[in-house]
């Protein structure tokens, strides 16, 4: 919300008491005025409602804020409400007016393709979505279709959503997914050395959708071959050299053809083929090219991508206070071995990066993919792309983490004797909005309280934000 007003002094206290007045008299005003132009069956879907006030009196600004801005969105609804009540069946084919199972679905692809939970009043987190969503056949078709155009929101459904739901999905498309998974994880567990059991059955999943969609013929052969060899380098570090110990399954004399009916198919084969010959190709291509050219990749490739700014310009977060650490994020990861150097020492050190900067924040270690959105900027990650929810939180970890909030408290000095919890519910957990502007700088706007005069004690800035991951600075508005 932007106001002009004739003074400084006037504008701190609009300022400080402006968002209290939103919650408190306009939002629950607002919710009775859609109630009254609700439709049954059907939820609005507003991207965007520009409200424009009219110059507003010093002594009662606070009661025409309100007034004016319902009467805006009253006149906006009430237009719309008697076009469709005059012509119902234009709500079929209208783009503000939805039934609640679209919605849903619509949040669902979203999610699985950016990684971000949008807004609405529905759902508010992800086992809800899962809870609500109706999978019929038009949904699994959705699903597959998006699997195979980007096969990065398979790795987010592999990462994110819970083995139930899983398993209902792959149960109605693809009756030898059991077997395949079966048959890799008997070649392939028992040898896992220097591998978590998590990141080989995460990889197995993957390979098991690429089977699917091979033998499908939903794929071409080169398409497959790329598909594996790009994300399997990208999203699991795992040498290629252990994964050649798949090259058995193909030896009659194991004995392993009576045990897997999946052995003895022509299909399975092929495909086995094609994926050793990618192993081939990563086998080659970690010779010609050494660690240090390998981390300065890393380094390199994590561009921020924005959400597409016609869509999705502003993105909401639960986390704000998190920048409160920007200063301490070097130290702690060096620490860690995440980062030598200013560079992330494997691709998962950044996921792991990431998971911790969650850490800090609610001290959970049970991280939902919707809420990291601040966090990858931060770690000059890519906002859609997928982060490893499922890599463990180490006790070493977590020790370091409480050690660096402690420290944080010791520091602002005007905190006292504030524990973690108090400093987390007090200003990390804040509620905050990312801006993605038209000249493609990037601000944080947080939402304030009263407490927040105590940033003027804090000592470190804030305003101005750039860790060694990050391209461009983050703006930050807070207090």
């Amino acid at each position: 919300m932007d106001i002009s007003c004739a003074s400084t002094d006037f504008g701190k206290e609009v300022q400080n008491v402006v968002a209290a007045l939103l919650e408190k008299e306009l939002y629950p005003k607002l919710e009775l005025l859609l109630n009254l132009y609700s439709f049954q069956n059907y939820t609005w879907k507003i991207d965007k409602l520009e409200i424009t006030l009219p110059p507003l009196s010093k002594k009662k600004w606070k009661e025409e804020i309100v007034t004016h801005s319902l009467e805006q969105i009253e006149f906006y609804l009430k237009m719309h409400f008697e076009n469709f009540e005059q012509n119902p069946s234009i709500i079929e084919n209208s783009e503000i007016v939805f039934t609640k199972n679209s919605i849903l679905e619509s949040l669902f692809f979203d999610f699985l393709q950016k990684g971000i939970l949008s807004e609405n009043g529905l759902i508010k987190n992800l086992e809800e979505l899962i809870a609500s969503v109706e999978v019929n056949e038009s949904f699994i078709q959705k699903l597959k279709d998006l699997f195979i155009e980007n096969p990065k929101a398979i790795i987010r459904f592999i990462y994110s959503f819970p083995e139930e739901f899983k398993s209902k999905i792959v149960t109605r498309i693809d009756s030898s997914h059991s077997e395949f998974v079966a048959l890799l994880q008997f070649a392939l567990t028992p040898k896992a050395n220097s591998f978590s059991s998590a990141t080989i059955e995460s990889w197995i999943e993957f390979m098991a959708w690429q089977f699917y969609f091979f033998k499908e013929k939903m794929i071409s052969n080169s398409t497959l071959y790329n598909t594996v060899k790009t994300i399997t380098s990208q999203y699991w570090d795992i040498e290629s050299d252990y994964l050649l110990i798949l090259k058995e399954l193909l030896i009659t004399e194991k004995g392993l053809h009576k045990k897997y009916i999946l052995l003895q198919k022509n299909d399975f084969i092929a495909f086995w083929n094609i994926f050793l010959n990618t192993l081939d190709s990563l086998n080659s291509k970690e010779e010609s090219v050494s660690e240090e050219i390998n981390t300065s990749e890393i380094k390199k490739k994590t561009k921020l991508e924005t959400p597409d700014s016609k869509t999705q310009n502003m993105i909401y977060v639960k986390n704000a206070g998190l920048i409160l650490f920007h200063p301490f994020f070097k130290s702690l990861f060096e620490q860690l071995e995440l980062t030598k150097n200013d560079i992330w020492t494997s691709k998962m050190s950044q996921h792991k990066a990431i998971l911790l900067t969650q850490f800090l924040i609610s001290g959970e270690t049970k991280i939902g993919e919707n809420e990291l959105v601040l966090n990858k900027i931060l770690c000059g990650f890519p906002i859609e792309n997928v982060v490893n929810t499922q890599l463990e939180i180490t006790p070493k970890e977590i020790e370091k983490c409480e050690s660096l909030l402690n420290a944080v408290i010791e520091h602002w000095k005007i905190l006292g004797d504030t524990s973690v919890a108090g400093l987390r519910e007090t200003f990390l957990q804040r509620e905050g909005k990312i801006l993605f502007t038209e000249n493609e700088k990037l601000e944080l706007w947080v939402k304030q309280e009263g407490v927040d005069i105590l940033l003027a004690q804090l000592p470190w800035g804030i305003e101005m934000i750039k860790t060694p991951w990050m391209e461009d600075f983050l703006q930050c508005y807070w207090n």
